[in-house]
């Protein structure tokens, strides 16, 4: 699973790359137009070129201030890449309207954004995109060329068309891709998941703490142990058991997804949390605010209602142990709240 902040720090990353790339480009046709004569050789207004050049090196660069500026914002980043594309559009629409208009070879351009557009900007942002550029096209063929509507009318189908067969083309093929996507990760999130809590699995646990030791992130480990889980299996039967744990499940969800934080069935009747970065203050919040919510809930049996209590051990990441000798450590804690009377919590966050 990709936490927002490392999907944002992804997405920064991989515009970035573009705009370089972009800036780069720019930057080369630049050279070359002042170092050369290619737009006489062409025959293209060197003006109208210049300015078009300079808006176009302008506008890429202040996109990517922008990214580095918001670097941590994905939301932002997302609105600055619509935008950039939609700036996109305006250059490539201005460049064919100052190189002849329904003759210029800049034409397949247009076919590459439609082919982006598929891939990254989903149905409804092709849709978009074709509307965008189907009207922008015109407009620019009616001012580039003289009785457009008489003498070009075929070409301009012609190309109408070529742009919703490279449409109709791309999303399917990105279709599929995102198919394959969408099972890949189904079957990702079937490894790392518990069937019957729906909390992410030991084999998760281990992979998410080590990878956060690794990057010396810090973290809170909460370790949790359902008091007398076994009289409850032995005299209620182990359905109702089962029942217990979805609803602790239900409940250590939905108080991690608060935190931004991780919760796992660790095996059998014991749980795991995983928060990042909290303070002492907030741990013993968040602590006490599950085990409020529990002593409020019950399961119904037999017309009875089966209230649940648990214990707790807490301590911290700090790059001080290993991942294996602070388990050893929460885990002491959790049953010294056991030997202590149950339905108890003991905190080492030192």
């Amino acid at each position: 699973m990709i936490k927002k902040e490392e999907s944002s720090s992804i997405e920064y990353r991989f515009e970035s790359v573009v705009s370089w790339i972009r800036v780069t480009l720019w930057t080369l046709f630049l050279v070359l137009f002042f170092a050369t004569n290619i737009t006489e050789i062409l025959g293209f207004d060197r003006e109208g070129m210049l300015h078009l050049l300079l808006f176009g090196l302008s506008s890429l660069v202040i996109t990517h201030a922008g990214l580095w500026f918001w670097k941590k914002n994905l939301k932002i980043h997302r609105i600055i890449g619509r935008i950039r594309f939609g700036l996109y559009i305006v250059n490539v629409l201005w460049l064919i309207l100052l190189t002849g208009g329904i003759s210029s070879p800049f034409f397949p351009l247009m076919i590459f954004i439609v082919i982006h557009a598929s891939v990254y900007r989903g149905y409804i942002g092709l849709i978009a995109t074709m509307g965008g550029l189907i009207t922008g096209y015109t407009i620019v063929l009616w001012i580039a060329n003289e009785g457009f509507f008489q003498r070009h009318m075929f070409d301009y189908i012609i190309n109408i068309a070529l742009l919703a067969t490279a449409a109709i083309f791309s999303i399917s093929l990105s279709g599929r891709e995102r198919d394959y996507r969408f099972k890949e990760k189904m079957i990702l999130n079937q490894a790392n998941m518990d069937a019957l809590t729906g909390l992410y699995n030991r084999r998760y646990f281990m992979e998410i703490t080590q990878e956060y030791a690794e990057q010396g992130r810090f973290f809170l480990l909460i370790l949790g142990d359902i008091d007398d889980f076994k009289k409850i299996n032995d005299n209620f039967g182990h359905h109702i058991g089962d029942q217990v744990l979805k609803n602790i499940g239900i409940v250590m969800k939905r108080h991690c997804l608060s935190q931004n934080g991780f919760a796992f069935r660790y095996g059998g009747e014991e749980f795991a949390v995983v928060l990042p970065r909290t303070d002492d203050e907030t741990a013993r919040g968040f602590i006490q605010s599950i085990m409020d919510e529990m002593s409020h809930q019950s399961t119904a049996y037999d017309n009875q209602n089966l209230c649940v209590t648990m214990s707790f051990g807490v301590t911290r990441y700090d790059g001080s142990v290993n991942v294996d000798d602070l388990l050893i450590k929460a885990d002491k804690l959790m049953y010294q709240s056991k030997k202590s009377g149950k339905n108890q919590v003991c905190f080492d966050l030192n």
